[in-house]
């Protein structure tokens, strides 16, 4: 038993082969590191950027009255309903806030005296 010892411990054979394997594992796991690093990076940025977005987004509306009229004898019915909406509390967007730039603003087109668009 001494001498398989002794033997194994003086053998040299795949010595060559097994310290290049530990050199390419240890490169493949450094690029796996930094592939994850950057990964990560980016799932970050990108759930950011959600977030900024659901943050600028105003959920206030307001719907305007409707009007029925009923013909009928002595000038008929008129029927309003509404007007409905939701309208919430003022946040850094509403108003000309100081921080407008991710805000988002939808203007409306309105008409000139002469019947173009301003737009």
């Amino acid at each position: 038993m001494p001498k398989l010892l002794r033997t194994l411990w003086h053998d040299q054979h795949g010595v060559v082969q097994a310290a290049e394997m530990v050199l390419i594992a240890t490169v493949v796991l450094l690029g796996v590191m930094v592939g994850m690093a950057s990964w990560r990076d980016g799932i970050n940025n990108e759930m950011a950027d959600v977030a900024q977005a659901l943050d600028d987004f105003d959920q206030s509306y307001t719907v305007a009255p409707l009007v029925f009229v009923l013909p009928g004898p002595g000038g008929g019915l008129t029927i309003t309903i509404g007007p409905f909406g939701f309208l919430d509390t003022d946040d850094f967007c509403d108003n000309g806030g100081t921080t407008t730039e991710h805000c988002i603003t939808i203007h409306p087109i309105t008409a000139s005296p002469d019947g173009e668009d301003d737009a």
